[in-house]
């Protein structure tokens, strides 16, 4: 009785649905305004409580999230794709604490861990090399990847992994 326009649209088919079932019935929709509301409707007497609350901005700002993420992968996508295709073993992390550390083939392949290392447990302790800087052992905490981790410079800094095989192989860092 009160919006006849809507009695074939949306609106009217679950106000009488609400109406002919008795029960809560909750949801979304466009309102007559031009904006999203959320709405529940229930049974109260002979006829329907309805409760509505405006979601536009979070919608929106849902929408907004899902293109920053849509962007996001598609951009860890193109990096991941340099990545793989430079000759350069690589490691990155946006962590300081290096949590999270991504290295493409090559770094991995020149440490000689298996694909599917979790490169942070590995370059923090790592097992089958030890890495030198003239001549001395390496801790982990001095080397370029944690240094840039809080912010230092690091220009170039030559180093030697030394492989429990004998290997060995001399790398020269920049972070």
């Amino acid at each position: 009785e009160n919006f006849p326009q809507d009695l074939h649209a949306e609106r009217g088919r679950i106000l009488q649905n609400a109406m002919s079932r008795r029960e809560t019935v909750t949801g979304e929709t466009m309102s007559l305004m031009g904006r999203y509301v959320s709405y529940c409707t229930f049974p109260l007497g002979d006829g329907l409580g309805i409760i509505f609350r405006d979601v536009t901005d979070r919608r929106s700002a849902e929408k907004q999230r899902e293109e920053a993420e849509e962007a996001l992968r598609k951009r860890t996508a193109e990096l991941e794709a340099v990545l793989e295709t430079i000759p350069t073993a690589v490691w990155f992390t946006t962590d300081p604490e290096l949590r999270h550390v991504v290295g493409n083939r090559r770094a991995i392949e020149l440490l000689r861990l298996p694909r599917e290392v979790d490169l942070s447990s590995a370059l923090k302790r790592p097992a089958g090399f030890t890495v030198f800087r003239d001549g001395v052992e390496l801790p982990p905490s001095e080397r370029p990847l944690h240094c840039a981790g809080r912010g230092e410079t690091v220009p170039d800094m030559v180093l030697e992994i030394r492989f429990d095989s004998g290997d060995r192989r001399m790398l020269l860092m920049r972070a």
